[in-house]
């Protein structure tokens, strides 16, 4: 099984981006990502002023489907998705869904 390993990472899709790998119509791979912090948070004593912004929702790839032309509808089937062994939240007020019930920033791992 082809693995796309995670070490190129993009964070804007544009027409013409070059792919990364390339696999074939029908073929199983696996896909290695990143949290959306891009591995930027690793204590509960950091904050999001302390981030690069600009390193934010990376997304491994761009992977190329062998045979594939500009136009054609491509269709993808996700077999299995496994969560790394930690994962990190951050909680801003006025942020996010819940924001208006947050009093002050708070990062847990």
């Amino acid at each position: 099984m082809k693995i796309i390993d995670g070490s190129n990472v993009i964070y804007s899709f544009k027409p013409e981006m070059n792919s990364v790998e390339w696999v074939k119509p029908g073929e199983i791979f696996k896909v290695i990502t990143h949290d959306c912090f891009h591995g930027q948070i690793y204590s509960e004593s950091q904050l999001m002023d302390e981030i690069d912004y600009s390193r934010l929702n990376p997304a491994t790839g761009p992977i190329g489907i062998e045979g594939a032309e500009v136009g054609d509808i491509l269709k993808v089937k996700i077999l299995s998705i496994l969560p790394a062994a930690t994962g990190v939240t951050i909680t801003l007020p006025k942020e996010g869904v819940l924001g208006h019930k947050a009093t002050k920033s708070l990062t847990m791992i």
